[in-house]
């Protein structure tokens, strides 16, 4: 602007003292550019030349700024819904949400979890990244990094905000039971998510999973009925002196016992607070696998454990059978392998068996 004003002072000074000069006749040898000159080529051209200038300027600052958009603009996955600004998602019978790069969640209402599948998710708060399977906070942004893929997982009545593309999945698969803050690096973590998942297992309070945790033999019948898809209320009646048909575990117990997946002790004794051996549970897995038509090809061959002489006769061929269709596997100890039949069983390690026994068989 400064540039153009002085121009046109020069130009005018110019074309006075042109005219002033021409009165007196002026030389033929006079230097002096002639008014028309100024006036009709001078001072158009020099326009010109600096609009012509200064449009090939911004042209080249459109196409950096262009360039640099196209580079942050993340490309729409297939399906995905977009929100320019914040949109309210409710989770009514639980659900998912995928946030994809550079999304964002704010959780309102409920519970929460994040599993990161690529990337970080950060928490805008602080700028820390979350760790993966982590309980979310409300009122709380989350921001799903460059690159990223997030898939966050609501409980029952939950309500939050999203923005940017995203996936939303009110599938009524999201519950209480998927959200534990003891799983992050523990080597049974996927196995218990599956099981969380699909409704087969629970946590035990204030997001736990307790994987380490003795699993009791009214908690692995509780689990393979939940498996089988049995209706609680049909199984009134037990033939055993110790199952309480008021209790969770009662009509399980009762439904295994009603199509030979459990036997008891005896006739009368169940022991359902007892920890399950490792013997037990192959045991129990193989009736169950038996009873409705599993069929898992062999996978391993068949291995002398070194502590065979240690599994009850009644066990071992359940034992030898999960070890070859690679469902319950031995432990090495130095002179091979070991299958430790009458240790406790986890619920990371049942976490590991049951998931196995439905991949292998095509049932997952």
């Amino acid at each position: 602007m400064r540039r153009a004003l002085a121009i046109i002072i020069l130009a005018a000074l110019l074309i006075c003292g042109g005219a002033a000069y021409a009165a007196t006749g002026g030389g033929a040898g006079d230097p002096l550019v002639s008014l028309s000159f100024l006036r009709d080529t001078f001072v158009g051209d020099l326009f010109t030349r600096s609009r012509l200038k200064a449009d090939v300027r911004l042209q080249e600052v459109y196409d950096e700024a262009a360039a640099r958009l196209a580079y942050l603009e993340p490309v729409a996955p297939e399906g995905a819904s977009y929100a320019g600004k914040y949109t309210q998602l409710a989770f009514n019978s639980g659900g998912r949400v995928t946030l994809n790069q550079f999304a964002s969640f704010v959780p309102t209402y409920g519970t929460f979890s994040a599993s990161v599948e690529k990337g970080s998710l950060i928490n805008m708060t602080d700028a820390s990244e979350v760790f993966d399977a982590c309980a979310l906070s409300i009122g709380t942004r989350y921001f799903a990094a460059e690159g990223s893929v997030v898939r966050i997982t609501a409980s029952a009545d939950s309500l939050g905000l999203v923005d940017g593309y995203y996936d939303h999945s009110p599938s009524g698969s999201g519950q209480q039971s998927v959200f534990f803050i003891d799983l992050d690096g523990h080597w049974a973590k996927d196995s218990a998510m599956f099981m969380a998942d699909r409704g087969y297992m629970n946590g035990v309070g204030n997001f736990r999973f307790a994987p380490n945790d003795d699993v009791t033999r009214a908690m692995f019948v509780t689990v393979l009925g939940r498996v089988a898809g049995i209706k609680p209320d049909s199984y009134k009646t037990s033939s055993f002196a110790d199952v309480d048909m008021s209790s969770w575990y009662g009509p399980y117990v009762a439904w295994a016992a009603s199509v030979g997946v459990v036997t008891g002790y005896d006739a009368s004794t169940f022991a359902p607070n007892d920890p399950i051996t490792r013997e037990q549970m192959a045991l129990i897995l193989v009736r169950f696998m038996d009873a409705f038509s599993y069929r898992a090809p062999a996978a391993n061959a068949p291995i002398e454990f070194t502590d065979a002489a240690v599994i009850d006769g009644w066990a071992a061929d359940a034992v030898s059978r999960t070890q070859t269709m690679g469902i319950i596997n031995g432990v090495a100890d130095g002179a091979g392998f070991a299958f430790r039949p009458l240790d406790h069983a986890n619920r990371g390690q049942m976490c590991a068996v049951v998931e196995r026994m439905l991949r292998l068989s095509g049932r997952a």
